[in-house]
């Protein structure tokens, strides 16, 4: 799923950014680019009781569908996906990847961990989180960083493309590309859409 990703930021040194874990499916991908993420810790934020309150601008959408406490998933369970799903032990694991818990917007505006950021897998489907990770990690990307945001103009989460059109607006064109390439997705095997942010 982020091979494509991987290939650019092949030259870029800096650490990588999950926002929304879920069952662990993007750390999966994550990993089995192990060779291009062997010198960077990756970053995983969730806060691991689902999803934030709906805003009205998630509302926005003709087809709004309220996903609430729908994706709540304890980290443990997410550890025996990556313990299924690779070659890796605990320890091993908790080495590449460090898990923050918390809501985004409460977790992201104050993360010190890393200031180089090559890489950030934007998977939360709502406003404020999805607004939180822009902000918060944007200005430590890398010049070649990219932040992929992933499919745009979704009716059902219309707050994820608010979020991504308020804060490209806030950005100076000279800085940055919006493009947008296919890739499969590792849970579902469908092609989708991904829109991603580049930093010039």
């Amino acid at each position: 799923m982020f091979r494509k990703f991987y290939e650019m930021i092949e030259d870029v040194e800096g650490d990588v950014i999950e926002a929304g874990v879920h069952w662990g499916y993007g750390l999966l991908a994550h990993l089995g680019n192990i060779e291009s993420v062997k010198n960077r810790r990756i970053y995983a934020f969730d806060s691991f009781e689902g999803h934030s309150r709906a805003t009205e601008q998630d509302r926005s959408g003709r087809a709004f569908i309220n996903l609430d406490n729908s994706f709540k998933i304890s980290e443990d369970d997410v550890r025996t996906t990556l313990l299924n799903g690779t070659e890796y032990n605990l320890e091993e694991i908790n080495t590449k990847i460090k898990f923050v818990k918390g809501w985004a917007q409460e977790t992201m505006p104050v993360f010190k961990d890393s200031d180089k950021i090559a890489f950030v897998h934007s998977d939360m489907d709502i406003y404020e989180p999805v607004l939180s990770t822009l902000k918060s990690f944007w200005p430590r990307m890398v010049k070649g960083g990219v932040i992929a945001v992933g499919k745009l103009n979704n009716t059902e989460l219309m707050g994820k493309t608010l979020a991504f059109n308020e804060f490209i607006a806030t950005l100076k064109k000279e800085e940055f590309e919006v493009r947008s390439i296919s890739v499969k997705e590792i849970n579902t095997l469908k092609i989708v859409e991904m829109a991603y942010i580049l930093k010039k």
